[in-house]
């Protein structure tokens, strides 16, 4: 009864002056329990009015705001664990709402949810914060950015939107040397700095899977064999999809990556535990960095 009474308040204030009749067939009553709610919400203190006649209907009085009574402990709680997400994701200035929330509702809610994103709470905190400030104020930011490729590029974007995406922060913004929509991730930013110029820019709709104007082309097919006492990376780092499991307990993973020298370091990370099956192309690549690298011990003064 009482979140029927709170529901048909919810609907006064999004539809203004209703008939007793609507109101009665939405929530299913008779007209003779819909009088009875007004009388009990007006009761409450609620500015609820029921006018007879034709050309009658129960309204609520203007300009009238619902104060925290008028939300169910249920809404309440649903209001509170939403902040608490935030909260724990460590979200800047959530934790001061949150608590005035609490206090407003009289109520003490035990965290349900606790992520830690300790490189975020610490050293790249700032950075966070920065570009949430820059996407609510619509402000350009420029930023020196590390690529894949070991380049090393000056960036002004008008940043649309931060996103979490398998493990790790990454922003959604217009770069204007590129003049196209363009994603970076946060800890191969360096030098930001938030600048005076505002922008009026939108985040674009997100297209369908496979449609995607902003997609790269299909990376090439990278096949590995990884080793049974690697099988935490093989858990960690990859998607069921991408991994079959050998006789001897080994893996075989099958994904897609750019062919650059992150590629060629991501494998040589596996160490002895790993063997490019193909592309040709990349075994030769890691061959190469293997000779490299025993270069640079052999050659160190002992």
């Amino acid at each position: 009864m009482q979140d029927r009474r709170f529901d048909m308040l919810y609907y006064l204030l999004q539809h203004g002056d209703v008939k007793a009749r609507q109101l009665a067939e939405r929530f299913e009553v008779s007209l003779r329990t819909v009088y009875r709610d007004v009388e009990a919400l007006s009761a409450a203190g609620v500015p609820v009015y029921a006018e007879p006649g034709r050309n009658g209907g129960i309204r609520l009085q203007k300009g009238y705001v619902m104060d925290r009574l008028m939300l169910s402990r249920q809404e309440q709680g649903d209001i509170l664990a939403a902040l608490q997400s935030l909260s724990a994701a460590s979200y800047p200035m959530d934790d001061r709402v949150l608590g005035k929330l609490s206090a407003l509702f009289g109520r003490t809610e035990q965290p349900w949810i606790d992520v830690d994103f300790s490189d975020w709470s610490d050293q790249h905190r700032d950075v966070f914060t920065l570009l949430r400030i820059a996407i609510l104020e619509r402000r350009a930011v420029r930023f020196s950015y590390f690529g894949r490729d070991t380049t090393i590029s000056v960036r002004v974007v008008e940043p649309l939107q931060l996103r979490f995406k398998s493990k790790a922060w990454y922003l959604r913004a217009y770069c204007r040397s590129a003049q196209d929509l363009r994603t970076f991730k946060l800890t191969r930013i360096d030098k930001l700095s938030l600048l005076d110029e505002r922008f009026d820019r939108a985040l674009p709709a997100e297209p369908p899977a496979g449609l995607s104007p902003y997609a790269s082309p299909p990376a090439p097919v990278t096949r590995l064999r990884i080793e049974a006492n690697l099988t935490y990376r093989v858990l960690d780092e990859f998607d069921p999809g991408q991994v079959e499991r050998n006789g001897d307990g080994s893996f075989t993973v099958t994904m897609r990556f750019p062919f650059d020298a992150w590629l060629v370091g991501y494998v040589l990370s596996f160490g002895a535990g790993a063997q490019v099956l193909e592309p040709e192309a990349l075994r030769q690549a890691v061959e190469d960095q293997l000779k490299k690298m025993l270069a640079v011990y052999e050659n160190v003064d002992r």
